[in-house]
């Protein structure tokens, strides 16, 4: 049973996961977390733990066979908690057979809207206005009010390592057959991700592109190189690549995730990583003999996602 977020005593606020991840590195990395119940009256009526499940794994970094989440202890809670409510109601919706369902994941976890163009540090859009239904006070109706609720927005994120997360977990058919909604346009899972050698400017839109790529830190920056060289119609080889700033790293609420992969891609002895990069796609003439450059510019940190290969950290 999880919940999309607790509180955490340590900070005296109710956060994400993702915020607990931040959290626990920026206390340094050691020690534990503790949360409790996200609703005010049930911490005020018995204050029931809630568990943090991988939370010191980093996307990336560490290996992670289970996402992590919050999930409540068997700690009861006051009569009147939302929470419960919500718990019941996603239980509602994995067992809907009439909904998609991915081998290894459960059918609220799977992902149908990507909308990058959403600032993800502005505001937790994934959870915008789930307050208000869970302030409801007629029990029914903000029962049947948040069923509603979950169901339009579970499947959306503004985050690309969630969409990765589905797309690893799928088979070919499942990819071909499960659509996302990628900045307003209904594609399959396998047309919204497109293989690195394949990107080009002259695409009609976006997608997210993938593949093996080489991290390197520079003086303002990190540089993602991908393995595979595109070519333009007219056969010209290009290199494929990203460029992150140390600026842009440091002026996100959540950095330091991003930018803790990146540091151990750029010094792992391993030399190419999986990088998924969602984002504008630009070519760029280079003078002097050296390649033609194609490069891709993220809209925000949370369109780019590392992962070091085994034993690459």
């Amino acid at each position: 049973m999880s919940i999309p977020k607790a509180y955490c005593e340590e900070v005296d606020a109710v956060v994400e996961i993702t915020d607990a991840h931040y959290i626990w590195l920026e206390r340094g990395g050691a020690g534990d977390l503790h949360f409790r119940c996200p609703h005010d009256e049930c911490r005020q009526n018995g204050n029931p733990r809630i568990f943090g499940v991988n939370y010191k794994r980093i996307m990336g970094i560490d290996p992670i066979h289970r996402r992590p989440h919050f999930r409540f202890s068997k700690d009861p809670h006051w009569d009147g908690c939302p929470w419960v409510i919500f718990d019941q109601a996603v239980q509602e919706i994995d067992a809907d057979e009439s909904l998609p369902r991915v081998n290894g994941l459960q059918r609220s976890e799977l992902i149908s809207v990507f909308d990058p163009t959403v600032d993800g540090d502005a505001a937790d859009h994934d959870w915008t206005g789930l307050e208000g239904v869970l302030r409801g006070t007629v029990a029914q109706e903000r029962r049947q009010a948040l069923v509603r609720f979950i169901r339009e927005r579970l499947p959306e994120t503004c985050n690309l390592e969630k969409v990765v997360r589905c797309f690893e977990a799928m088979s070919d058919e499942e990819l071909r057959d499960t659509r996302l909604r990628l900045a307003g346009l209904s594609l399959t899972y396998r047309s919204a991700f497109t293989f690195a050698m394949f990107c080009t400017p002259h695409h009609r839109y976006n997608r997210i592109y993938y593949g093996r790529a080489n991290v390197r830190a520079f003086r303002n920056g990190y540089a993602i190189r991908f393995l595979a060289r595109p070519k333009l119609a007219d056969g010209t080889e290009c290199r494929l690549s990203t460029f992150i700033t140390y600026e842009a790293l440091n002026a996100a609420k959540r950095w330091k995730l991003l930018s803790l992969a990146l540091k151990a891609a750029a010094d792992s002895k391993q030399t190419l990583h999986q990088c998924y990069v969602y984002g504008d796609v630009r070519f760029r003439q280079v003078d002097g003999g050296d390649p033609n450059q194609i490069e891709i510019a993220p809209g925000s940190l949370h369109s780019v996602v590392v992962t070091l290969t085994e034993n690459g950290a």
